[in-house]
């Protein structure tokens, strides 16, 4: 699998599991693989999400 395409379900997940306050460590760490991996993806991405989509997600959900 296209690791763009990896990277695109874990910011899904992770954004699924925020909602609930006992996942959002895990939803941290899955959107901060998902942004690492777009960062060393090279050439053009077959993903919908981008790496500056990640990490502005990743700006505004802290963990306390």
């Amino acid at each position: 699998m296209a690791p763009q395409l990896v990277a695109e379900a874990r910011f899904v997940l992770a954004q699924a599991l925020w909602s609930k306050r006992q996942e959002r460590k895990r939803a941290r760490a899955l959107a901060e693989q998902a942004r690492d991996a777009l960062a060393a993806a090279q050439g053009p991405g077959q993903s919908d999400v981008d790496f500056e989509e990640v990490d502005a997600w990743l700006a505004t959900h802290r963990l306390n």
